[in-house]
């Protein structure tokens, strides 16, 4: 009996592969992201792991004393930067909360759905939706080309 290989499932999968690696390059090296933290002004830095339609992933180191915890069904409201000074805000609320330790660091990890009510989502979605089209029909090169000046 020979196995019957699903190609669309095949591709949609290395697609979903493609876009987090994506993401995770964006987020380390591009995306800045921090919490408001008790309604005032003071801002708590988290790591952006994940991004969806729906939701968020994200985590926060553990520190003794340290703010940031947040609990299960707690709103948050996120400061995603795309530039040193101009951000989109958002508004998530907090549906799991897990505590994870990985190559001797101790973490908070996330998961969250945003508010898609707050109108400064659709931007955000906008954002989203050219993760996953980038994931989609992007190449990857190979350096076989050389960079002249003209």
């Amino acid at each position: 009996m020979s196995k019957v290989i699903n190609f669309e499932e095949k591709r949609s999968g290395n697609i979903e592969k493609k876009r987090r690696k994506f993401e995770r390059i964006m987020f380390k090296n591009i995306l800045g992201a921090y919490a408001v933290v008790n309604d005032s002004e003071d801002l708590f830095q988290v790591n952006l792991i994940d991004i969806s339609r729906d939701g968020v992933q994200l985590e926060t180191p553990i520190v003794k004393g340290k703010k940031g915890q947040f609990k299960k069904g707690e709103e948050v409201s996120l400061r995603i930067y795309f530039t040193s000074n101009s951000f989109l805000p958002v508004l998530i609320e907090i549906k799991y909360v897990q505590e994870r330790i990985e190559e001797g660091r101790s973490f908070m990890r996330y998961g969250a759905a945003f508010d898609k009510e707050l109108s400064s989502f659709k931007a955000l979605e906008s954002f989203i939706d050219f993760l996953y089209k980038f994931a989609e029909h992007s190449l990857v090169d190979d350096g076989s080309h050389k960079v002249n000046s003209l």
